[in-house]
C-alpha cells in the first residue's frame, strides 16, 4: 500500500472545535432549524476531545449513540474509571466494580474496589480491509484475527497472572458489526472534519446509518501501512492520508485510528472514500 500522510492530530490537546458542517455528515439532511447536533469524532465517554458543530441530525445521532454505547460498555468497560474519565449526565463512578471470572467450569461474579479491578479492554485484531487485498465486497463479515484482553491496572496484572481463573470479557461475534460501525463513524467524521463536507466520495455512511449493504470488511480493517505516531503518545491517535489499492484506479482516502494508544491496543486503517479533484492534497 503506497500512501502519504496529510497530518497527525493528537487528541490529548484541549477540546478542538472544527468548522461547523451545516448539514448531517451521514445522511446529508439539513434538519430542522437548530436541530443539528454537534458530533464528537471520538466519543466523550472514552476521552474524545474533537467535535464538529451542527453535524448530525437527530435520526443519525440516535443511531450512532446506540452502537457507540454498546461498544463503550462491551469493549472498554470500566477502564474509563481507571483513566479518570468523567461519566455522562453528572453520574459518579461506584465504589465497587464487578469482575467475572471462570475457574474450571464455574463462572463467578464478585465486586472489587477500583485499585483491585483489572481495568480490562478488548483488543480486537482485524484482517486488513478487503479493498487493500483486492477481495470482493462482503456484507458485513468484519473478520477478526484474534481477540485479546488488555489490562490497564498495573497493580492487578501480577495478581491476575498468579490465579488460575480467567477473566470473562463481554462481547461476541455479534458485536463485531457494531465495532466496525464504531470505527467507520470515527474515520468518516474525522475525514469530514479535516477535508470538509463534499470534498470526497464517502464509502462508510451506509454502515454508520445501519443500511445494507454495509461492506464493512471491504473498508474497515487492521493497519497495513508503516505509519507510527510522532512525538508524545496520545490517549487516542488519528491520522489521515491518501493511498492506493489493487484494481482501484482512483486515489483513496484512509484514516488510521489508534484508540487507547498507550496500552498498545491494535491500530486500524479505514478506507473512508474516494478522492476527487476537490480533495485537498498533502
Amino acid at each position: 500500500m503506497a500512501h502519504s500522510t496529510y497530518a497527525i492530530y493528537q487528541t490529548t490537546t484541549p477540546h478542538h472545535k472544527f468548522p461547523f458542517a451545516g448539514c448531517c455528515i451521514y445522511c446529508g439532511s439539513d434538519g430542522q432549524p437548530g436541530s443539528l447536533k454537534k458530533e464528537h469524532i471520538i466519543p466523550e465517554a472514552i476521552g474524545g476531545r474533537l467535535f464538529i458543530p451542527r453535524a448530525s441530525c437527530l435520526s443519525c445521532e440516535q443511531e450512532t449513540h446506540a452502537f457507540e454505547g454498546r461498544i463503550i460498555s462491551g469493549f472498554y468497560g470500566d477502564v474509563r474509571a481507571h483513566l479518570g474519565i468523567r461519566r455522562g449526565k453528572h453520574r459518579k463512578w461506584p465504589d465497587q466494580f464487578k469482575v467475572r471470572s471462570i475457574s474450571g467450569t464455574k463462572t463467578e461474579t464478585h465486586e472489587a474496589p477500583l485499585n483491585q479491578h483489572p481495568g480490562w479492554m478488548m483488543g480486537l485484531e482485524l484482517f486488513p480491509a478487503g479493498l487493500f487485498l483486492a477481495n470482493p465486497p462482503t456484507d458485513p463479515n468484519l473478520k477478526a484475527q484474534s481477540i485479546r484482553p488488555v489490562l490497564s491496572n498495573a497493580s492487578y496484572i501480577e495478581h491476575w497472572k498468579k490465579t488460575k481463573a480467567k477473566l470473562v470479557l463481554p462481547g461476541d461475534g455479534r458485536t463485531f458489526v457494531d465495532f466496525g460501525r464504531f470505527l467507520a463513524k470515527i474515520a468518516h467524521s474525522y475525514a469530514v472534519a479535516k477535508l470538509g463536507v463534499g470534498m470526497f466520495i464517502p464509502f462508510l455512511t451506509r454502515a454508520v446509518r445501519n443500511e445494507y449493504p454495509m461492506n464493512l470488511s471491504h473498508y474497515v480493517g487492521g493497519q497495513v501501512s508503516q505509519y507510527k505516531p510522532k512525538g508524545m503518545v496520545a490517549l487516542h491517535d488519528l491520522s489521515i492520508g491518501l493511498c492506493s489499492a489493487p484494481a482501484f484506479k482512483s486515489e483513496l482516502i484512509f484514516v488510521n485510528v489508534r484508540l487507547f494508544a498507550p496500552f498498545s491496543l491494535p491500530s486500524y486503517e479505514i478506507i473512508v472514500g474516494q478522492a476527487t479533484r476537490a480533495t485537498a492534497r498533502p
